[in-house]
């Protein structure tokens, strides 16, 4: 696939510790982007930093709690003086495990919700004014396939993801006769520290559904910005199911059960070893 040009484009990405965000980032800086690394971890944050400068990139990292509305004041106030308003600004923080309600706790539902949708939303309210006055900008939501299909045992973060495709859709609806414009990306299961990191199992996708690198969802992701497209879903065999979704919810609801092989049954005996 051919890819866009970033050159001097100014590239602000939440999350850009690990995963899909560093990726964004370091594949924004080989394209010509200054990539502006936000997130919580400083010392996550200057190994991504290390790597992009290493490749000749354009970087600088900002250490900020995006769940923290002052923190983000701040953190757009420096963004702004010291690189200008972002020509595109990628919100893709999250957190939480990837299980079913009555196996999460009240603090972690807390949690779930808090990263990535508020902090998509503060983030955005920040520093959409600058770029509504400039009179440019893109805005890309990263999300997960659940934001359209229903994923089993993954309650909490499939509700919040449907949140983030609110606030995309919202958000397209209100930028509609400006110059701006958003993107959602939607991607099945990733390979990223994540499942390690939450000590969560990892989905199991249909066996006809590849399992994807952070590298092939920044490359899209990147290039359906550009390209100002409105949803961007990974991979492309997941635009089947979310079709079908439409058509036939309750079968499709039930072979997802079947293929991404868990059950209640699989939790519940699973609960009983711990008891």
């Amino acid at each position: 696939m051919k890819t866009t040009s970033l050159r001097g484009k100014v590239v602000l990405i939440t999350g850009a510790t690990s995963g899909i965000g560093a990726a964004i980032a370091r594949e924004a800086a080989a394209r010509g982007a200054i990539s502006l690394l936000v997130g919580r971890k400083a010392e996550k944050l200057a190994e991504v930093e290390h790597s992009i400068r290493c490749k000749g990139g354009r970087t600088k990292a900002y250490v900020c709690n995006l769940t923290n509305a002052k923190e983000i004041e701040l953190l757009a106030s420096r963004v702004v003086a010291e690189a200008g308003v972002p020509d595109i600004l990628i919100n893709n923080a999250g957190s939480g495990r990837w299980a079913y309600l009555d196996d999460s706790s009240y603090a972690e539902i807390d949690g779930i919700i808090t990263a990535p949708l508020h902090a998509a939303l503060y983030v955005t309210r920040a520093f959409l004014p600058g770029m509504l006055h400039r009179g440019t900008g893109m805005i890309g939501n990263v999300t997960f396939i659940g934001a359209f299909l229903p994923w089993p045992g993954a309650t909490g973060c499939t509700a919040v993801r449907w949140g983030m495709r609110g606030l995309h859709e919202a958000l397209r609806a209100d930028l509609r006769g400006t110059n701006l414009t958003a993107t959602l990306v939607a991607a099945s299961a990733v390979k990223t520290e994540y499942w390690t990191k939450n000590q969560t199992r990892q989905p199991v996708p249909p066996f006809w559904i590849p399992v994807l690198k952070p590298e092939e969802v920044a490359r899209a992701s990147l290039n359906a910005l550009a390209r100002r497209r409105a949803v961007l879903v990974l991979p492309a065999g997941m635009q089947l199911l979310r079709a079908l979704h439409y058509l036939i919810p309750g079968r499709v609801d039930r072979v997802m059960q079947r293929l991404t092989a868990l059950t209640r049954k699989q939790v519940d005996q699973r609960r009983a070893q711990l008891y």
